[in-house]
C-alpha cells in the first residue's frame, strides 16, 4: 500500500505570512469544510492513503496544485516526526 507525505504545515505557514494572522485549526475545518479528524491526520503529515475531496479542497482553499500539497513516500523511507504541531492553535 503506498503512503503520502502532507505538506499542509509548510503550506498553512506561508499562508499565515499571506494573510498577516495565526490561522487556527478551527479556522482550517470551517474554511474547507473538512473534518476534525482529517485535518489533524494531514498536519500530522503521515498520510496511510489520499482522499481525493480532501486534497481539491485544501488545494483550493491554499491556491496550490497538488504536487505542493503531497507527495508519495518510497516504503523503504522514514516518515519525520512532526513535533511543530502547535504552529496551528486548537482555538480560534
Amino acid at each position: 500500500m503506498a503512503k503520502f507525505k502532507s505538506h499542509l504545515l509548510r503550506l498553512v505557514s506561508q499562508k499565515q505570512e499571506e494573510v498577516g494572522h495565526i490561522i487556527t485549526r478551527a479556522e482550517i475545518i470551517r474554511e474547507t469544510g473538512l473534518s476534525g479528524t482529517t485535518v489533524d491526520r494531514w498536519l500530522k503529515g503521515d498520510l496511510g492513503s489520499v482522499e481525493p475531496e480532501a486534497v481539491l479542497k485544501f488545494c483550493a482553499w491554499l491556491g496550490c496544485e497538488m504536487k505542493d500539497l503531497v507527495e508519495p513516500v518510497n516504503e523503504g523511507s522514514v516518515l519525520p516526526t512532526h513535533t511543530h504541531l502547535a504552529a496551528v492553535p486548537t482555538t480560534a
